[in-house]
């Protein structure tokens, strides 16, 4: 009798399971939607000289694109350019503008100037300002690829919600 109680709440629970309504206009929980783009990505990096010599390649390497009123920006978290600089830097630019495809970024400007953390301020560096900006979200990616001074940037990273 007790096996017979056993099978049966199985049964009942196998059941309730397998004719649970679902909806055909539910999205995957892992989807990216351009509504949420805007967020963490972890990739690789590249950067290069402007006589075309690779100065650092980076895994692993953090960029937030944080949506902002009129334009959005850009965080390179602790980022490092060159190996001949024994520490990285938090940086960060605006003038950003996500385009009406919802997936090409572009500069609202043809430059935006940089700032980076510098005894524990935001500071400016138009030493190394950025151009020849563009950037583009795939379903779960990120791409970008920018002058930052006269040195080249290129970048390729995964959506994370870490």
């Amino acid at each position: 009798m007790k096996y017979t109680y056993l099978t049966w709440a199985l049964c009942l629970a196998c059941a309730s399971v397998a004719f649970t309504a679902c909806s055909d206009d539910e999205k995957p929980e892992n989807e990216i939607t351009i509504s949420t783009t805007y967020g963490k990505y972890v990739g690789s990096y590249e950067a290069y000289l402007p006589d075309g010599t690779l100065s650092k390649d980076g895994k692993s390497q953090v960029m937030r694109i944080i949506k902002g009123e009129n334009s959005d920006t850009l965080y390179m978290d602790q980022i490092r350019f060159t190996d001949k600089v024994h520490y990285a830097f938090d940086i960060r630019f605006d003038g950003i503008k996500l385009m009406e495809d919802g997936k090409t970024l572009k500069l609202a400007s043809a430059t935006s100037v940089p700032e980076m953390i510098w005894k524990n301020e935001w500071t400016t560096m138009p030493q190394y300002t950025i151009s020849g900006f563009s950037g583009r979200f795939t379903a779960d990616s990120l791409y970008l690829d920018f002058k930052c001074g006269e040195n080249i940037l290129t970048y390729a990273g995964k959506y994370s919600i870490k």
